[in-house]
């Protein structure tokens, strides 16, 4: 859910600082929790229902899409590796379907 606010407001900031409020813009995420959360509505604890209604004020018209976590290349830092693994990824280039 965090990773979902952070992406909203850094996205959104973006868009103010380079005055592109008309490009289509798609946010991903492998948090299918995340995202149906953000889609849906419901009794949540105050901090996600917090988290959320930022994320829907940042990010109304935009496109949420899920992501496999076995095809997530940003994985592959939070969950370690070495520098040679790295070198040697996807990492630079982006998914293939992308």
């Amino acid at each position: 859910m965090m990773a979902c606010c952070i992406v909203a407001r850094l996205v959104n900031s973006v868009i103010k600082a380079i005055n592109a409020s008309g490009i289509k813009v798609t946010l991903w995420s492998d948090s299918t929790v995340a995202l149906w959360w953000i889609k849906e509505y419901g009794d949540w604890s105050v901090f996600v229902a917090n988290r959320v209604k930022e994320i829907r004020y940042l990010t109304g018209c935009y496109s949420w899409r899920q992501v496999p976590g076995n095809m997530n290349i940003t994985d592959l830092l939070s969950h370690g590796c070495t520098l040679q693994r790295m070198l040697n990824s996807k990492w630079w280039e982006g998914p293939s379907w992308f």
